[in-house]
């Protein structure tokens, strides 16, 4: 029993929110981190701990850590731990629905359960559920391979990773011994690698299992390759030499361990590991990250995307006594992703401390950026990866419509009780049985300081009425949206932008603002 945390996760995504601006050293890499909202307070709920099996988050104790925040007046709620696919019958999602009665704006994981499809957690059209991607920072070394043919190979962070650089070093391919996946069964002949960097595939066993049976057989680091799913940063605990997932897909790595096992004089050079910035790295859906459709009913789900790769905040070595060093590390999850949401509302809410959580909400999804690719980093994310987009904070600040919701709708709502959730004042529209036209409408608030007029644009198959209006400071805006989808083939899920564009300048700030919601 100790103030911190059992395990690093509760401490990671805290600091992700709020955590003050500290400059540290990763690995040799002096950087800046800080949360979302520093210096914002934080009140942490301990409600997982430890079991045998892996761990424990006990819906009562989740609902009793809710109550407490509402009577203790927080202004928003991050809860990194999945869930929710049955809103209306979760004890913990009506939670949720107490929290935003009482004005606390409440940002979840989507899960990890991606890239397939009807795997997105907490469905509640009151909180936000929040998608995983990646940014422009990526830690990694450089890999190049004594056949020119592949030279400069990237790779992919949450490892122990090569701390020195390492010339012309030998290098072997674990299917050389019969076991290409390097798991412990078959495991290898004695001392197979000898001091030599292996190359094993993914599949099957763990990576810290094929990390340490390589280990265990003379392997002084190993170089990991995909099969057919996208490469992906990896979990390694217990593992006590380097290990890194090389940054390609499944067919390159495939040739280059053949191109290892059929040469006599192999080697390969690695640098040592430090941080590079590149837009190439930046807004890529991660492979883990759950994805839509909502099967539970018609909300779009998830709500919105922010960064949930290679986040490095802080962590807790479970003692009392003071580490010597900042406690940090890399994780990845969409547990990583909701705190950059949390931290969004928190500092929204300090902006704007009228807003309500449904027109905090309303302004992340309003303002997204939605053009990001899919984890194989050339097809264009769709809403079921990333919901509207991903988190545009500035904009956010500065939009001049946002969308209210009350408590009672959302209880009205409720299927059971035949209510209907596209009914609902959401930033998006879906229907799952759209036959040849349906429609939707929405109210939208004006928080600008000034008049405005909006103009929509639209897909030709989307009517938007009315197409032009100008609404008055504190005024409200009904708008009726019409999908004609008559000529689509049925079953086809079909995606659209509505964008309410206005030239007009408001008191905040200079630029037009954009505001975008999904059509289904």
């Amino acid at each position: 029993m100790t103030p911190e945390d059992s395990e690093g996760h509760g401490s990671h995504t805290a600091s992700t929110v709020a955590g003050n601006f500290v400059d540290v050293d990763f690995f040799g890499t002096e950087v800046t981190i800080s949360g979302v909202a520093p210096h914002a307070q934080i009140v942490a709920y301990d409600v997982c701990y430890p079991t045998p099996s892996g761990g424990q988050c006990a819906g009562e104790d989740s609902v009793a850590a809710v109550q407490q925040a509402i009577l203790d007046g927080v202004d928003v709620i991050n809860y990194s731990i999945s869930g929710g696919e049955n809103p209306y019958g979760d004890a913990v999602e009506l939670a949720f629905l107490d929290a935003t009665a009482a004005g606390v704006t409440v940002a979840t994981s989507a899960g990890n359960s991606g890239p397939d499809a009807e795997t997105v957690a907490h469905r509640s059209p009151w909180l936000l559920s929040t998608a995983a991607t990646s940014h422009d920072r990526k830690f990694t070394s450089d890999v190049d391979f004594s056949n020119a043919l592949y030279q400069n190979i990237t790779t992919l962070a949450g490892e122990l990773p090569f701390t020195v650089d390492i010339l012309s070093h030998k290098v072997k391919f674990a299917g050389e011994d019969g076991n290409p996946l390097g798991c412990a069964a078959p495991g290898y002949t004695p001392n197979f690698y000898d001091g030599a960097i292996a190359l094993i595939k993914r599949g099957t066993c763990t990576f810290s299992e094929k990390i340490n049976t390589a280990a265990a057989a003379g392997a002084s680091g190993v170089l990991i390759f995909t099969d057919d799913r996208a490469p992906g940063a990896m979990t390694v605990e217990g593992t006590t030499i380097p290990g890194v997932m090389l940054d390609i897909p499944g067919t390159v790595g495939d040739a280059i361990a053949a191109w290892v096992a059929g040469a006599a004089d192999d080697t390969v050079s690695i640098s040592a590991y430090g941080a590079l910035i590149s837009d190439a790295y930046a807004d890529i859906v991660a492979d883990f990250s759950s994805r839509g459709p909502n099967t539970t009913f018609d909300v779009l789900k998830p709500d919105i995307a922010a960064p949930g790769l290679e986040i490095l905040a802080a962590v807790s070595d479970g003692t009392i006594a003071p580490s010597p060093d900042y406690e940090i590390e890399l994780y990845q999850g969409t547990s990583m992703a909701s705190p950059h949401d949390a931290g969004a509302a928190a500092l929204l809410t300090a902006l704007h401390p009228d807003w309500t959580p449904a027109e905090i909400k309303s302004a992340l999804m309003l303002t997204a950026y939605d053009m990001l690719l899919k984890e194989d980093k050339t097809t264009a994310a769709d809403p079921f990866d990333i919901g509207a987009g991903r988190i545009q904070l500035e904009l956010a600040g500065l939009t001049g419509l946002v969308m209210d919701e009350s408590i009672a709708n959302y209880e009205s709502a409720d299927p059971a009780a035949g209510g209907d959730v596209k009914t609902l004042n959401t930033a998006s529209v879906y229907n799952s049985s759209c036959v040849g036209e349906c429609s939707w409408t929405r109210t939208f608030t004006s928080v600008a300081d000034l008049p405005a007029t909006y103009t929509v644009s639209a897909p030709a198959w989307i009517t938007v009425s009315p197409a032009e209006f100008t609404i008055n400071p504190g005024a409200s805006q009904e708008v009726t949206i019409t999908a004609d989808v008559s000529t689509y083939e049925p079953g086809e899920w079909v995606f659209a932008n509505i964008e309410f564009l206005t030239d007009d300048t408001f008191a905040g700030g200079g630029d037009p603002v954009v505001l975008l919601s999904e059509g289904f």
